[in-house]
């Protein structure tokens, strides 16, 4: 182990910044008392792999009960994504979805499937070949619902439990809009 830094005796959290990501890091505390003349033996070892955060974001869209609508999900990612899995929930519950492709940014050979059990999306997207989206930002995937609502509506549409892939399988951190 090497020092990354020294507190004092009240600091009880450090964040250690400037890391790489996807490189796994192992740290240690020690205690050192009487002065500086006598340090404890290490604690317990601790790991941490920094990854990147991806960023997805939801259009918006309108549409008549009956009708199709088309909403837009972007991506901002730093690093390449090799698959995409997220779930769609609406609110209230007029929306169906029933297919998705991707565009802009994503590779031609990517499987985008979908499926709408219990009025609940899910989306999920990779390459057989192993072709990943390339890091940037902008529209990744043009998502098509079904509507039927009784009465004019506005229907909110939010992405969870998203899972966010690089090409080794580990998943970035994620945000959503």
């Amino acid at each position: 182990f090497s020092l990354v830094v020294e507190t004092d005796a009240n600091t009880t959290t450090y964040t250690d910044s400037g890391l790489t990501n996807g490189t796994t890091y192992y740290y240690v505390v020690t205690s050192v008392y009487d002065d500086g003349a006598i340090e404890s033996a290490y604690s317990n070892v601790a790991s941490a792999t920094p990854m990147s955060t991806v960023t997805l974001s939801v259009g918006s869209g309108e549409a008549m009960s009956g009708d199709v609508v088309i909403i837009a999900v972007g991506m901002s990612n730093v690093e390449p994504v090799a698959g995409v899995q997220f779930d769609l929930v609406d609110t209230p519950d007029y929306l169906t979805l029933v297919s998705a492709v991707g565009v802009g940014r994503v590779p031609t050979d990517w499987s985008v499937s979908v499926s709408d059990v219990d009025g609940q999306g899910l989306l999920l997207g990779f390459s057989f070949s192993g072709t990943t989206i390339a890091p940037g930002e902008g529209a990744t995937f043009e998502l098509t619902f079904s509507t039927a609502a009784t009465e004019p509506s506005n229907v909110s549409v939010c992405i969870e439990n998203e899972t966010v892939s690089d090409a080794d399988g580990g998943a970035f951190m994620t945000e959503t809009g």
